[in-house]
């Protein structure tokens, strides 16, 4: 874990309190370069990330707190239950199988290892604490070095890359297991 990350991390459920935070890092341009959000206003936040606030939300959604300030926002579900794009990864069997999206909202903390640790630590107490996943799936865009570098630090793997329907460039498939 770098030095540079002088104060905890951890994770707090997405509340609607945090909808207007989150509307700013989607529409920054070092998230739009990689998450590519069709989100644009106060409105899309809360069409798209309200009904992931229920208790029975596939998608489960935190914000990334360093001590008490929030820099990131992270999510987690169960790949099988998005199969139009899962039936496109080269993977024999999705039981037990999760997958996760993150972005670093902070701009200026880019490439010091918070990335790094946060994947870390959210694989450790979430997929495989809470979720109880047998093993997790990212699949960054081929060209995002920083990310893939980030997720191999973290313990993920090089699987395979895909072109997946609707994507602007090939996935890098990656795994990692408890």
């Amino acid at each position: 874990m770098s030095s540079s990350i002088a104060s905890p991390l951890s994770f707090r459920p997405l509340q609607e309190a945090h909808f207007s935070l989150l509307l700013a890092w989607l529409t920054a341009a070092h998230v739009q370069q990689w998450w590519g959000s069709d989100v644009r206003t106060i409105e899309h936040v809360v069409a798209k990330y309200l009904p992931r606030l229920s208790d029975d939300s596939l998608v489960r959604c935190f914000i990334v707190f360093q001590a008490e300030q929030p820099i990131a926002y992270i999510q987690a579900y169960w790949l099988a239950d998005f199969p139009d794009y899962s039936k496109q990864l080269p993977l024999a069997d999705l039981t037990g199988v999760a997958s996760l999206d993150v972005f670093i909202g902070e701009q200026p903390l880019l490439g010091k290892g918070i990335g790094t640790a946060l994947v870390r630590l959210f694989l450790r107490d979430v997929v495989f604490g809470l979720m109880r996943a047998e093993s997790c799936v990212v699949g960054p865009a081929v060209d995002n070095v920083g990310a893939i570098r980030a997720y191999e630090r973290a313990g993920f793997s090089k699987v395979a890359v895909v072109s997946v329907e609707g994507a602007p460039t090939a996935e890098c498939i990656m795994q990692a297991k408890p």
